[in-house]
């Protein structure tokens, strides 16, 4: 086997297993988006981890937990409150809207003409009341789809929960490991690049 070949086939060797990789990485795609997601929320908040580790001398796991429980009780307690008010406030449209129309409905009642035809409008009402409370009420069909896309929507957002804690929490250990990753005559370089984009 001359040098030609045996240099082709560590080329083979190497590409495999990173096609191999890219490959899974494009088939498995949307489980990146609540990864990335969650990065993108870890790296929101780590100004603050830094303040409480670097200013007030606060151990970083202690100040990733503190931001990180903080921030997830406001991101509860904000939906909890907020859903019984916006839930009334529907209520309070589809009643007046049901009103609005029971009104027209009573004024409808009475014929009207034009140049002696009239007209009678009570009979379009009806259909018009009819698909507005179909629109207003969910079908038992949508159940299923509603509940799928609940589900689903809960899992990513467990995966983002938990991720962007990790990011938080670990921060340190992941740099250094990406870091580890380059030839070791560029990580003090990556280091530095790293401090000053930081």
């Amino acid at each position: 086997m001359n040098v030609r070949e045996s240099s082709r086939n560590r080329y083979w060797l190497l590409a495999g297993p990173g096609l191999l990789l890219v490959g899974i990485a494009y088939w498995r795609r949307a489980a990146f988006k609540p990864l990335l997601l969650a990065a993108l929320t870890a790296y929101l908040l780590s100004p603050f981890v830094y303040v409480l580790h670097a200013r007030w001398k606060m151990n970083r796991k202690a100040a990733a937990n503190l931001v990180y429980f903080v921030t997830l009780v406001i991101l509860i307690a904000l939906p909890a409150t907020l859903i019984p008010v916006l839930a009334d406030e529907w209520q309070t449209r589809v009643d007046d809207l049901l009103q609005i129309v029971d009104q027209l409905e009573a004024a409808l009642v009475k014929p009207f003409s034009i140049l002696g035809i009239a007209f009678h409008l009570q009979t379009l009402l009806p259909s018009f009341k009819d698909s507005l409370t179909t629109f207003l009420t969910p079908l038992p069909q949508d159940a299923w789809h509603w509940i799928e896309a609940t589900s689903t929507n809960l899992l990513w957002f467990l995966v983002v929960v938990v991720g962007a804690y990790y990011f938080l929490a670990s921060w340190e250990e992941i740099r250094e490991w990406l870091i580890r990753w380059a030839p070791p005559a560029y990580q003090t370089d990556l280091r530095r690049l790293y401090a000053e984009i930081r």
